[in-house]
């Protein structure tokens, strides 16, 4: 009887700890802190593999983006993991980028130019941007980008009227963006008109907002 209780005993037990396993797999790995650090260093070998082969970005080339999205799925792990790459209008490569979604709003992305890394970490309450290392703040589900301290940085203004969307930087319109839901977007068209004169700051953050746009909000 007591031998058939302690067999009984480590049955029970073990398949408490299998489920507490497939719990703690499902529910705190997807999505959490140490999985999209861990994940963070999969996508920039991912996204980085083309760097050396892509256009350096100016004020020039930067007018030349193309709204035309090349990607593919990555089937590899149980989340889904997307990479790509953006084009100027002549089919040169100037960003490249890898993507993972966990699902429930959770997902991370890298992508790079030739000068440049972001990354992007989506939680519930907002997605998290960082260029260089250096974090700007988080996008709200409005598309501002609210600095560290709380203040606006950059908005999207959609417009119901048009295929376009205006971005402001501190207030100052500084570019419009092909709506990623406009039927022109699987066409070779330019990504941003009257696109204006930008510092190298503004133009890192003008690309962090189209990238979310186009890549995580879409």
């Amino acid at each position: 009887m007591i031998r058939n209780l302690i067999v009984a005993a480590f049955v029970i037990g073990g398949f408490g700890f299998i489920l507490f396993q497939i719990f703690q797999f499902f529910f705190s790995v997807g999505g959490s802190r140490t999985r999209i650090e861990k994940d963070k260093k999969e996508l920039k070998l991912l996204s980085g593999a083309l760097v050396d082969e892509l256009v350096p970005i100016n004020e020039d080339e930067l007018a030349l983006l193309s709204s035309k999205l090349e990607s593919q799925r990555v089937t590899k792990g149980m989340y889904y993991t997307e990479k790509g790459v953006l084009n100027s209008i002549y089919e040169e490569p100037m960003l490249t980028y890898g993507y993972r979604n966990y699902g429930s709003g959770k997902s991370v992305l890298v992508a790079n130019t030739h000068e440049s890394q972001f990354e992007f970490v989506e939680r519930g309450d907002g997605v998290e941007m960082k260029v260089n290392g250096y974090l700007h703040g988080v996008i709200t589900g409005a598309g501002t980008l609210v600095g560290v301290d709380g203040e606006r940085i950059a908005n999207i203004v959609d417009d119901p009227r048009s295929d376009y969307q205006a971005i402001t930087i501190r207030e100052r319109k500084v570019a419009e963006l092909l709506n990623p839901e406009s039927q022109d977007i699987t066409n070779n068209s330019r990504a941003f008109l009257e696109l204006k004169p930008l510092d190298e700051v503004e133009q890192n953050i003008l690309l962090g907002v189209m990238i979310y746009n186009s890549l995580i909000k879409a």
